[in-house]
């Protein structure tokens, strides 16, 4: 495993705020986990998650053979 990040550092590397991040956690929808109060983040785990958020439209669908 790597060092864990904090919230500052995955709000930084998804190019979001802080509280946008916090806001997911209350929601659920972005894996964390917990060490006392502190709220930590595995880089795979959010590399995993963010490529689980990708979007790529139909039409490029269309013209991507692989």
């Amino acid at each position: 495993m790597t060092k864990p990040l904090c919230t500052k550092a995955v709000a930084e590397f998804l190019g979001v705020s802080p509280v946008t991040v916090r806001t997911w956690v209350a929601e659920g929808s972005i894996p964390h986990y917990r060490i006392g109060k502190l709220l930590r983040y595995d880089e795979k785990d959010i590399a995993a998650w963010l490529n689980t958020k990708r979007f790529i439209p139909a039409r490029m669908t269309a013209a991507v053979k692989f």
